[in-house]
Parts: structure tokens; C-alpha cells; sequence
């Protein structure tokens, strides 16, 4: 049994609540060769376009998802000029697969979204002290999931990026989205491309409960891939104890077996074989 190449996992239509790697790229860069590594390709209106380009850059993605491409957009902060130009830009677009909605910071600011956008999923970008603060909220208000905006919440409490002074957020983060029935929550970006790196980073938000990453280059969506899949001998032994669980106490084997049921479920969706 072996786990599929990164070319073939771009293939893979994995559910937005299964999705590991959410690559940003400015929307002013697609082309119509734009690679599709990552499980969710994200298309940037936000910190990733400059103020003077924003117009081309809605430009640009407009037609790029009227050529028949589809992809995620992460918008401007809700009720400002710019979040109206882009809900007035996307609305009803051809190609649109989701919104992300940038500074997420109440549960209000997301429903207007959502009213806005109708049927399209919005998955919310908590960047900030407030909304940490609010994230239970922000989880309930009907987003799909919430995301961490590593960056911008380092510079609003003036914290340095190492583990410890993030761990109180990322675990705000991961108990909001499980009180919510959320998936697991997205975690920020690695800063920089080295793969070990990136791996690392990877594995300890795993082990918090986050389940994707944001990421800014396709080889690092392509380690997050990797690190966020069971492997073939995962999956074996999940299929093995599924078929046959061992006798005992049912209250002891009954979280193995769930356990080993969503291994599967997720090796399905990420195409392991």
C-alpha cells in the first residue's frame, strides 16, 4: 500500500472539512498555470495584495474564475470599502468555492458575511486578541471552520512566534471549534519553506488538536500533505483493528475504534490506498 504523489493528491476533491493545506497566493499572481498542490487553493484580496492593486487584483481573479478555475478567496476585514468591493466583486461567481474572511473579530462581522455570500462556506480568520476572546461565538455563527492568523496576532499582542507564547490561542482555538462541532481548527503558516521545518511545525499543531495549516508556498503545502495523512501501515493497522476490534471492556476500545474508523475515513479522502 503506498500514499500518493503530491501531483495526484492535487487531483483529489478532499471535503472542506477533511482539507490539510490551505495555500495563499496573492490574486494578482494566478495565471492560468497556477499549480494546484495544496488541498484548498485560497486566492488572496487581503494582506497579500497592496492597497493600490486591490482593483486589478479583483480583476485578475474575476476572470481567472470565469475561465472555469475554482478556488477559495480570502476577503477584506467585514463592513469595510474594500470587503464591500469584494462581496460586490464575488457574489454569485462562477468558480467561487468559499470565502475566508480576514480579522475575524465577532460573531456579527461573520453573519454578514455569510448573509452576504448566501450559500458559500466561510471559514473565519481569528488574527487578533478580540477575537480569540471570541472565538467561541465566532464558531458558533456559522462558519465552516475557523482559521489562526499566526502573523497578524503576534503583532497585535507584540509576542514573539515561539510555541509557548502561541499555545494559549491555538488551544482557545481548538476547544471553540470542538465546542462547535467544528473540525479541527487551521493553524497558521510556517515562516519559511524549509521542510523539516515546516513537518515540525506541522506535528505540534496535530498534537494540539488543529488539523490543516495555511501555507504560502506549494512545497510546504505539499509537507503539510504528508504530515497531516495516516501512512499505509496507519491505515492498515486501522483497517485490521476495524474488522476484528478485541474482546474487553466495550468503554475502552470504543475511542480505539473511532479513532481507527477516521483514519480511514480520512486515508479515503486523501487518496491512500
Amino acid at each position: 500500500m503506498t500514499a500518493l504523489s503530491s501531483s495526484s493528491l492535487a487531483q483529489l476533491d478532499v471535503p472542506t472539512a477533511l482539507a490539510r493545506s490551505w495555500r495563499l497566493i496573492a490574486a494578482d499572481t494566478l495565471t492560468p498555470d497556477t499549480p494546484r498542490i495544496a488541498d484548498v487553493l485560497v486566492a488572496d484580496l487581503e494582506d497579500g495584495v497592496p492597497a493600490e492593486h486591490k482593483e486589478a487584483a479583483r480583476a485578475t481573479l474575476t476572470a481567472w474564475l470565469d475561465g472555469g478555475r475554482e478556488a477559495w478567496v480570502r476577503i477584506n476585514t467585514a463592513g469595510g470599502q474594500e470587503w464591500e468591493k469584494d462581496v460586490a466583486a464575488l457574489r454569485d461567481r462562477r468558480g467561487l468555492q468559499g470565502v475566508m474572511l480576514a480579522m475575524a473579530e465577532t460573531a456579527e462581522q461573520v453573519e454578514q458575511t455569510i448573509a452576504a455570500f448566501g450559500d458559500v462556506p466561510v471559514v473565519a480568520l481569528i488574527e487578533s486578541a478580540l477575537g480569540v476572546e471570541n472565538a467561541g461565538e465566532i464558531a458558533r455563527a456559522g462558519v465552516v471552520r475557523i482559521a489562526f492568523g499566526t502573523g497578524d496576532f503576534r503583532r497585535d499582542l507584540g509576542i514573539p512566534g515561539d510555541r509557548t507564547a502561541l499555545l494559549y490561542a491555538r488551544s482557545r482555538l481548538v476547544v471553540a471549534s470542538r465546542a462547535a462541532r467544528l473540525p479541527g481548527p487551521i493553524d497558521g503558516p510556517t515562516v519559511g519553506d524549509d521542510p523539516v521545518v515546516v513537518a515540525d511545525d506541522t506535528r505540534h499543531a496535530l498534537s494540539l488538536g488543529m488539523t490543516a495549516r495555511l501555507c504560502t508556498s506549494d512545497q510546504a503545502a505539499s509537507v503539510v500533505n504528508t504530515t497531516c495523512a495516516p501512512t499505509p501501515a496507519d491505515v492498515a493497522a486501522a483497517r485490521a483493528f476495524v474488522a476484528s476490534p478485541p474482546e474487553g471492556y466495550a468503554g475502552a476500545i470504543a475511542p480505539r475504534l473511532a479513532q481507527a474508523k477516521d483514519t480511514l475515513r480520512r486515508a479515503e479522502a486523501y487518496g491512500i490506498e
